[in-house]
């Protein structure tokens, strides 16, 4: 599957793919992020081959994370290539700071789904329900973390999300910094559906990524430019 096939595929399952972003005060860590960061923006580019190089081409999109003092995101803009909002996503704590919910809007203001946590012991995010705009029950995952609160499993429930049948397997591995290098997807009978890796080619003084090259299949498909503003 080429480039976003299998987002597209889970799209077509759900009324939106859930967006699996570590809300928990291990936020920085689970979004490799290093200090005390106030928002990122990552603009997405489509490639080009020259002499054998990988070269940006056109942008594909933007999407800028907003986050508090106390290192938990509280927005996320994502815009198309034309720079038009695409769709918005709120997220909220409770009184200690754990995140509870998040509400994604599309670019009208008009609310497209909800997500409620349930977390483990150690503060990892172990079951994400996600409810459409009519608070109905549409989907669910359920991650599995490593000793480093690294998320490494997703399974994804859509079809049928009270049955203990899932549809799209995730596996992910991460290298010495904690960043995502690998990401292997499989339907329920266990079939491959695709291989995503990155290679991460510059980062800045806090080390934290600035430029990263995403392959589907071994292809070379994006180049992500993420700057970083810090508190």
């Amino acid at each position: 599957m080429k480039n976003m096939g299998l987002t597209s595929f889970l799209l077509s399952l759900c009324f939106v793919l859930p967006n699996i972003s570590m809300t928990s005060p291990k936020d920085f860590m689970s979004k490799d992020l290093n200090g005390w960061v106030k928002s990122t923006t990552i603009k997405r580019y489509s490639i080009y081959m020259q002499s054998g190089e990988i070269k940006k081409n056109e942008l594909i999109g933007k999407t800028i994370s907003k986050y508090s003092t106390n290192g938990n995101i509280t927005e996320e803009l994502h815009y198309k290539s034309d720079w038009n909002l695409e769709n918005k996503i709120i997220y909220f704590y409770n009184e200690n700071g754990v995140g509870i919910l998040e509400n994604l809007y599309s670019s009208d203001g008009y609310l497209s789904y909800k997500q409620s946590y349930n977390y483990d012991d150690k503060g990892n995010k172990i079951e994400i329900d996600i409810y459409d705009s009519k608070e109905k029950f549409c989907s669910k995952t359920i991650n599995k973390y490593d000793e480093l609160s690294n998320l490494i499993e997703i399974n994804y429930y859509i079809t049928k999300p009270t049955e203990d049948v899932f549809d799209i397997k995730m596996i992910m591995k991460y290298n010495e910094k904690g960043n995502l290098i690998q990401e292997i997807s499989y339907d329920a009978k266990g079939t491959l559906l695709e291989t995503w890796t990155w290679s991460y080619e510059t980062y800045d003084e806090n080390k934290n990524w600035t430029k990263k090259i995403g392959y589907d299949n071994g292809e070379p498909m994006n180049i992500c430019e993420r700057e970083i503003e810090y508190y």
